[in-house]
């Protein structure tokens, strides 16, 4: 045997027939490592993930799945991940991850909120209006609280020119989470477009201060 390379046997059971494959160290190694590089990938996006950075998370699940591409745990977390990208951030996610979104919504069979501001998301991408205005009043229903229910709700009032509805669906939304700086930025230009220029400024230079101190 060539004492630069050992190999190990890996017996798999097919059929009732012992199928023998053999892999080199290195082989082995570069799964080792590769594994190795996609967990701490994965732990990258949760740590973002929990942060709210839904973008920086995306990017780190989807390099640990393409380095560990059977690894179940990574693809039941990357499709939760796109769930809640869906409901709070769905400008981040491409059309071609939209139908696993929509497929993990219809295993999940949920009426929650999370799930039916996701759902009112991707309606609204196909340009489906109705059915996210119906999709986001559930939402609401199902939890008051939830801030990306009421901030998609707004934000579809406020393109269909009903900017008083508009301001207070983004209003009930600061409510739940007065720090977030998407939200504070569109209630200011629902207050710009609506004449209420005083409140448009504190508005928007408060969701500056945000991202400004998000970024540091």
């Amino acid at each position: 045997m060539n004492r630069w390379l050992l190999t190990i046997a890996v017996v798999l059971l097919t059929a009732g027939t012992s199928v023998v494959a053999w892999d080199s160290v290195e082989q082995i190694c570069a799964r080792q490592t590769a594994r190795k590089a996609a967990l701490a990938h994965r732990e990258r996006g949760a740590s973002a993930a929990s942060a709210g950075e839904f973008q920086r998370a995306l990017v780190a699940y989807e390099a640990a799945q393409s380095l560990a591409p059977a690894d179940a745990d990574i693809q039941s977390e990357l499709l939760g991940l796109r769930v809640q990208a869906a409901a709070r951030s769905p400008e981040l996610l491409p059309d071609a991850d939209l139908p696993l979104v929509d497929y993990a919504l219809e295993l999940a069979g949920s009426d929650g909120a999370l799930a039916l501001t996701a759902a009112g998301n991707l309606a609204l991408r196909r340009g489906e209006r109705g059915e996210a205005r119906a999709r986001f009043t559930k939402a609401i229903t199902a939890d008051a609280t939830f801030a990306p229910a009421a901030l998609a709700m707004g934000n579809l009032e406020r393109t269909e020119g009903r900017l008083p509805e508009a301001i207070k669906a983004y209003e009930q939304a600061k409510a739940a989470e007065p720090d977030n700086a998407t939200l504070l930025n569109n209630l200011g230009v629902a207050y710009t477009e609506a004449g209420r220029f005083d409140e448009a400024r504190a508005s928007l230079e408060l969701a500056l201060q945000k991202r400004e101190a998000a970024a540091t």
